[in-house]
């Protein structure tokens, strides 16, 4: 027997006792998915790599995220589990494949080429293996009834006023709240107008109160009977996108929609040279890219989505190639 063999055994005696309380877990996960930190908008987007996932290897994706409520009526996942440092501890020592999907936005100037190989969704995908034709979108299931619920809020439109009360706060993703009002404003009359977010959001006039009122998938369900969202870079967007609810998003330069967007959706984007620039903050042109965006261009985008409504909705794709083979 060799010296490696009972090294491995050995681990494996060692450590029983401390595993024995996974065991059940252990036996289910064949292929887990985990995104180690990011926000929420980053846990949702792990959606699209477990759904081309399992399209490859049906019924063997597992999925580890901080917010396993996103994924509560996932049909197609294996099992699903909150964050557990001793689970990934013990999948290691059993040789059990964790795949960790990643992507980055490029930061500072001169921007990268405008490749749609550079979507968010593509380099989850890439970073996790997957070749081949991919949607370029996240997803969200239901459970029986749970949209109905919010039935009477079909045909509404949810805005988003603010992004500065995120779990990772980036001013440069933020439109002034004030012309967030001045769209709102032209719009009541026309439309039932909710607001969700963050409880500590600026309140809009005109709207109905719902921020900080809603869980993650009651604002599913909202999103999904909405007639549209308004609104800003983030997990809000995202989810718009995996309930299938058009959106207009005031983009500005820190990134564009090449980067994370959907072309479902209105995106209204900071023409200035150095964006997308990728930047957290400071700025060193005061955020010129969001503050040259007006309520008048916001408007004209929402009219624009307005005459798409009645469409289907289109789905991005994209061709992943295989990896080239490495020079031996």
């Amino acid at each position: 027997m060799s010296e490696t063999l009972l090294r491995r055994c050995y681990r494996r005696l060692y450590w029983a006792p401390h595993d024995l309380r996974h065991w059940r877990a252990l036996g289910r996960i064949r292929h887990l998915v985990y995104l180690g930190g990011g926000g929420i908008g980053d846990s949702l987007n792990c959606s699209t790599v477990v759904h081309e996932l399992n399209r490859r290897s049906p019924g063997r994706v597992s999925l580890m995220t901080p917010y396993p409520e996103l994924f509560a009526a996932h049909p197609t996942l294996r099992s699903l589990h909150a964050y557990d440092a001793t689970l990934l501890a013990a999948l290691a020592r059993r040789r059990r494949p964790v795949v960790h999907p990643a992507y980055a936005i490029p930061r500072g100037p001169p921007p990268p080429p405008r490749a749609p190989s550079g979507h968010l969704a593509a380099q989850l995908c890439r970073s996790c293996g997957v070749t081949g034709r991919i949607a370029l979108r996240p997803y969200f299931y239901f459970q029986p009834g749970e949209k109905e619920r919010f039935a009477s809020y079909r045909d509404a439109v949810t805005v988003q006023a603010s992004c500065l009360n995120a779990h990772h706060v980036l001013p440069a993703k933020n439109w002034p709240p004030e012309r967030m009002q001045a769209v709102v404003s032209g719009l009541r009359g026309r439309y039932r107008l909710v607001q969700t977010g963050h409880r500590d959001d600026p309140l809009l006039a005109g709207v109905e109160d719902l921020r900080g009122r809603l869980s993650l998938r009651e604002c599913a369900a909202l999103l999904a009977q909405s007639r549209f969202f308004l609104g800003l870079v983030g997990f809000l967007m995202h989810l718009a996108r995996a309930v299938d609810t058009r959106s207009v998003i005031v983009y500005g330069g820190r990134e564009h929609p090449w980067q994370s967007g959907y072309g479902a959706n209105e995106n209204l984007v900071g023409l200035t040279p150095c964006a997308p620039c990728g930047l957290d903050d400071p700025c060193p042109v005061g955020h010129l890219c969001m503050t040259q965006i007006t309520p008048e261009h916001v408007g004209a985008a929402v009219r624009r989505l307005e005459a798409r409504l009645t469409l289907p909705l289109e789905t991005d794709e994209l061709d992943l190639p295989a990896a080239a083979p490495t020079a031996a």
